[in-house]
């Protein structure tokens, strides 16, 4: 009768094991992957000049804004800077004071006393930016960024060498405030996680590897020949699923849609498939959006 048990308890945590391994097993291989996104506004330039924000004072300056901003679009590369263009950006600043405190803090030991000093920072600076043509507002809009830190020490020195200087918090504000302002006026690149799958056929597993050495164009062979000659319809379907995801990197977003949709019909119970093939339906639909403003 022991033995039966045991034999029954053996068999019970085999099928476990099993269900776990199998469970446990990576269907899905998550890539960091770089997508365009539209302008956050709604608007697309192909240039834009920049006046000068009014406002300068407490250590932040328009000018640094300016600066940032020009090269934040140049790195962008969608919208050029034209002094020339019929669209002008200004806007204006308004920073707070840099706010600091100190305060020590005593403790109480068994046999002793002790003191932990503490200094705070705070600063905010609030953005107002329009993008205007001639007497015409095209697109506004406003926000405000913080910073509050607070650093502990052995004494208040030590504490607030911790901190950043005052020039140094306007640079992370102003930073701060230029990637606002370009990703309200520019389409921006933004970094994702896309979900590639993995099967039975080995070779799914070689062409991700490919992804994440971003060479595309071999996965996308990879997992061509993989679509053309697996005898596993699902594999047939997760290679079609990983194809439009590269599509969708080179920012191919109907040809994406059209390969997501195609693997969801070969394999539709694949649930991962229908939520990437709803993932890239919207950036399709965001994509649509942005070339019908600017007429393409």
């Amino acid at each position: 009768m022991q033995s039966y048990k045991q034999t029954f308890l053996h068999n019970i945590l085999l099928l476990v094991g099993i269900s776990f391994f199998l469970g446990g097993c990576a269907s899905k291989v998550a890539v960091d992957s770089v997508v365009d996104m539209p302008s956050k506004s709604g608007v697309s330039l192909k240039s834009v000049g920049i006046a000068k924000f009014s406002g300068d004072k407490y250590d932040v300056s328009s000018n640094a804004l300016m600066a940032k901003v020009k090269s934040g679009l140049i790195n962008q590369g969608h919208v050029q800077v034209n002094n020339n263009s019929p669209f002008t950006l200004h806007g204006e600043i308004s920073p707070s004071k840099t706010e600091s405190q100190q305060w020590r803090e005593k403790h109480e030991g068994k046999d002793s006393t002790w003191y932990s000093y503490h200094v705070s920072v705070n600063k905010s600076l609030t953005v107002t930016y329009y993008v205007v043509s001639g007497n015409n507002t095209l697109t506004s809009g406003s926000e405000t960024f913080n910073y509050n830190k607070e650093k502990s020490e052995e004494d208040y020195k030590k504490a607030k060498s911790k901190l950043p200087s005052d020039t140094q918090l306007a640079n992370i504000l102003v930073d701060q405030a230029a990637e606002y302002i370009v990703k309200q006026i520019s389409p921006y690149r933004a970094q994702v996680k896309l979900n590639y799958l993995n099967g039975d056929d080995e070779n799914l597993e070689l062409g991700i590897e490919y992804v994440k050495k971003a060479r595309l164009d071999q996965a996308f062979s990879i997992f061509d020949q993989i679509a053309q000659n697996s005898v596993s319809i699902e594999d047939q379907a997760k290679a079609i699923h990983n194809q439009g995801l590269i599509l969708l990197m080179q920012k191919q977003h109907s040809k994406a849609y059209e390969l997501m949709t195609k693997a969801n019909l070969i394999d539709p119970r694949n649930m991962d498939i229908l939520d990437s093939m709803k993932n890239v339906e919207d950036y399709k639909v965001l994509n649509d959006k942005h070339k019908r403003q600017i007429g393409i």
